[in-house]
């Protein structure tokens, strides 16, 4: 038969009583309370880090395709042009300039795509998926020309 430790035993007989558990869960809340903005912000820095890098690629990709055609495409071919590249004159059509992942940013929207002459301009709409904003909802703009 198992004997129930009295007031008087040793701590280590004892067990945990409600208020030591409570205040563990207080300090564990605090703790959470002060990290996890930090790891939500590393997130999006990474998140606006990897449109950046992915309108460099689409940019390479538009650079491409105007050294095979001669001109960027057009805005009403726009940057699905470099995934199904139009017939040439010849009737040859050269493989795909860029993936169809690369088209939408890393929050599921698709690139802003201009060209007016021998330049372009790519915008990825941010973390809101909305045109204008600041910080970190700001839109992310390369251009070429």
């Amino acid at each position: 038969m198992r004997r129930r430790p009295s007031l008087g035993a040793p701590r280590s007989e004892r067990g945990v009583t409600l208020l030591e558990i409570l205040i563990v869960l207080s300090l564990l809340s605090i703790v959470m309370l002060v990290v996890a903005p930090s790891v939500v912000n590393n997130g999006i820095r990474g998140e606006i880090k990897a449109a950046e890098l992915q309108l460099g690629t689409v940019s390479t990709a538009l650079l491409a395709f105007r050294t095979e055609y001669r001109r960027f495409p057009t805005e009403a071919e726009g940057l699905d042009a470099l995934v199904n590249p139009p017939p040439k004159k010849s009737g040859a059509v050269p493989p795909p300039f860029a993936k169809s992942n690369l088209l939408s940013d890393p929050w599921g929207t698709p690139i802003q795509y201009s060209v007016e002459g021998r330049s372009f301009e790519l915008t990825s709409l941010g973390p809101d998926g909305e045109l204008g904003g600041d910080g970190p909802d700001a839109d992310i703009t390369t251009e070429d020309g």
